[in-house]
């Protein structure tokens, strides 16, 4: 066939025009999926999530919120201090029961020293109802939440008496 065009549509190396061969992913050596021993400072995202318990995703999150703050460093990596820890968790917390980001930045100063007097320029009295709202929808909620451990206590107690 020397000599012969080729066939319309086609590279000389057998693959279409305009497509580069495919790269081949860099071998490396598997990382572990849960650190056995996580550092005992939070440094990096990935080190402050583990421990937190969240996912980095969370974390990124929480500080487009305004809600946490890290520190770059030289590589551009964000640091955080043992200090973030303990806000990381609490902020989960507190979005799983309901409230919103917006609540939850409201409150959190209360949150880290609920003894210093907080004065706040600029609060509103929609802020001052939001927040009387949340209040009142948690404690509802615990409330329900305390009925049902009750009745799952009662529960339990009937199965164990059954059960001697």
């Amino acid at each position: 066939m020397a000599g012969c065009a080729p066939r319309h549509g086609t590279h000389p190396a057998g693959r279409p025009p305009g497509r580069r061969p495919r790269r081949r992913p860099a071998t490396r050596p598997p990382r572990p999926r849960h650190p056995v021993d996580p550092p005992q400072h939070p440094g990096r995202i990935g080190e402050l999530a583990a421990r937190a318990g969240v996912s980095t995703r969370q974390v990124r999150f929480y500080e487009a919120k305004e809600l946490i703050t890290s520190v770059r460093s030289p590589n551009n990596y964000r640091d955080y201090d043992e200090t973030a820890l303990g806000p990381v968790q609490q902020i989960r917390e507190l979005l799983n029961a309901g409230l919103s980001t917006d609540v939850i930045r409201a409150i959190l100063p209360c949150l880290n020293s609920p003894r210093d007097p907080i004065v706040f320029e600029g609060v509103t009295a929609d802020t001052i109802a939001t927040l009387q709202r949340e209040r009142d929808r948690l404690t509802e909620r615990i409330d329900i939440l305390t009925r049902n451990r009750n009745a799952v206590t009662a529960y339990l107690a009937e199965l164990r008496k059954r059960a001697n």
